[in-house]
């Protein structure tokens, strides 16, 4: 409500709408929330209506293309049942996730932004079957993050990236190594660095903890090979960062540490948890920082 009311003072404020369509989504009020999403980031409203050949377009952070892509996933074949093909136009570092590379198969498509996947989703599915994929309204409280023990631990290889490189809330959104280091405290551990925030790869090297290892290739540019090596990895450790999403878009068992305030984004909230599962990537488990 006092989204709306500072909206009538200047109604294309993209922070303020930011802020209404995540109040609306976290309400559970999915088809106003997500097409606010949508126009706050694309200034421009969702099409009516959709061709068979839609072709999807990129447009926010890697992180957010792959959770968005994940949905997507998720209900695919009941959306190819009801006549829609997909083609990909994304971030040419995350372009291995799709099988189509972006070479669109006919001129008449709808071009559909990455952001708007989940109000195409309710669009065409109902809000009601929205809900039961994503939001089923099932325990969502998580543990905080020192109660993190080996158990939860899938082998002894952990893939870890504690960092974010966001500007704005990149702090909020980081965890520290010797945090980690210190839970986690057993020789087995074989932690490989992932950070591609400068500030946390410098920390990890600090702690001169010859359990960790670097691994030589470019982690900002590269995502493909950090793909490899996070898939040859038994665990992931993660703050709130697109390596977080991509352990979760590739199925693989995440640990993944969020704060309670500011930084804590849309889809690290109920009604998105299970039971302190992501209900969007359902093997990772959040704890609070």
């Amino acid at each position: 409500r006092q989204a709306e009311k500072l909206l009538e003072l200047d109604p294309n404020d993209q922070d303020l709408r930011q802020v209404k369509s995540e109040s609306l989504i976290a309400l559970g009020r999915f088809d106003q929330g997500f097409m606010e999403l949508y126009s706050a980031t694309n200034d421009e409203n969702l099409a009516q209506s959709f061709t068979p050949e839609i072709l999807i377009a990129g447009d926010q952070g890697i992180g957010d293309q792959l959770m968005f892509l994940q949905m997507l996933k998720t209900c695919e074949n009941q959306l190819s049942g009801r006549g829609f093909r997909f083609n990909y136009e994304i971030n040419k570092k995350i372009r291995f996730v799709t099988k189509n590379r972006g070479n669109t198969i006919s001129v008449s498509l709808t071009k559909l932004s990455t952001t708007g996947i989940p109000a195409f989703i309710v669009q065409n599915l109902g809000e009601d079957e929205f809900h039961r994929l994503f939001a089923p309204g099932i325990n969502s409280d998580i543990p905080n993050v020192i109660d993190l023990d080996e158990s939860e631990i899938n082998g002894d290889t952990i893939a870890v990236c504690l960092g974010s490189s966001a500007t704005a809330i990149g702090k909020q959104k980081t965890i520290s190594w010797s945090k980690i280091l210190e839970i986690l405290k057993s020789s087995k551990y074989r932690f490989v660095c992932l950070e591609y925030s400068e500030a946390s790869k410098i920390e990890a090297e600090k702690l001169n903890d010859e359990r960790v290892v670097f691994p030589d290739c470019d982690l900002f540019n590269d995502v493909g090979e950090v793909a490899k090596i996070i898939q040859q990895c038994d665990h992931v450790i993660a703050g709130s960062n697109s390596f977080a999403h991509l352990a979760g878009f590739l199925n693989k068992p995440t640990s993944l540490a969020v704060t309670e305030g500011y930084g804590r984004l849309w889809y690290w909230r109920p009604p998105f948890l299970i039971d302190g599962r992501s209900s969007i990537y359902p093997k990772t488990k959040l704890y609070l920082k």
